[in-house]
């Protein structure tokens, strides 16, 4: 029971811990710093440290993508060449960082702009056997990738107050949250409270939620716990976004339960 999507594109999810599962033996890996990169207005370029933790030298392959957001929040990405990153592709010997230089060429700055950069080791078989195919240790070998998001501040950005709606949809809560500013918005905090019609608490449950990009409106869904539906009547729904609070009450009616 969780609204965040879990399930979501991996290269997005990846180098941010979102839904991030246990890394396995024999992965290539990466460290990233800084996790996210933001360009002020007059601010041109920027630097990405990588570094390369595992045994061996590896290569890395860096590639550029716009990120955006559909009507429903959902990210979207796709090739773009006004964001640069140099070099490309480095060679990054065991126990070392490298620097990659991060830049656009836009000047347009009416407005932010964001993107992906997905950083990628280039796995490459050391040793094969007799009959010219990789081991069965490099064949198994496993790459770890990281998507740096990359933000480009406007000129003037106008972060507005966030728009929450919240409604029942047979046996699930679908919760909203619209960003009519100009600047992303962090991922807020969702907090979901099932209360009885003798007002005792149910069910809690927490979670982040993701990144709403300037104008977007994000939705998620969440379905209501099968133990305890029958006895619930209403959820409590709180997203907290900065400094902002939005708290709102949604009845919930003995026809929501799944069968």
């Amino acid at each position: 029971m969780t609204i965040t999507r879990c399930a979501g594109t991996v290269l997005l999810l990846a180098g941010l811990g979102i839904c991030a599962q246990a890394r396995p033996a024999g992965a290539l890996e990466l460290s990233v710093s800084p996790v996210q990169v933001h360009l002020a207005p007059n601010q041109k370029s920027a630097i990405i440290r990588i570094g390369n933790p595992n045994p061996d030298a590896i290569t890395v392959q860096a590639t550029v993508f716009a990120w955006t957001q559909d009507a429903n929040g959902t990210d979207t990405l796709e090739p773009v060449s006004d964001l640069l990153v140099f070099p490309q592709m480095l060679k990054i010997k065991e126990g070392i960082e490298r620097n990659v230089r991060v830049g656009t060429t836009n000047p347009d700055r009416t407005s932010e702009r964001t993107y992906r950069i997905l950083l990628e080791p280039v796995f490459s078989p050391k040793t094969t056997q007799a009959d010219g195919n990789a081991s069965r240790a490099a064949a198994a070998t496993i790459i770890t990738r990281s998507s740096v998001p990359v933000f480009v501040a406007p000129t003037k950005g106008v972060p507005a107050p966030i728009k929450v709606t919240s409604r029942m949809d047979k046996d699930a809560l679908i919760l909203q949250v619209t960003n009519p500013g100009t600047v992303h918005i962090l991922p807020p905090t969702v907090t979901v409270k099932g209360y009885s019609a003798t007002n005792e608490l149910l069910f809690e449950h927490d979670t982040h939620g993701w990144y709403v990009l300037a104008g977007a409106t994000r939705t998620d869904r969440l379905r209501l716990p099968k133990g305890r539906c029958a006895d619930l009547r209403r959820l409590a729904v709180e997203v907290v976004s900065g400094q902002q609070t939005e708290t709102r009450t949604v009845p919930v009616t003995s026809d929501a339960c799944p069968q």
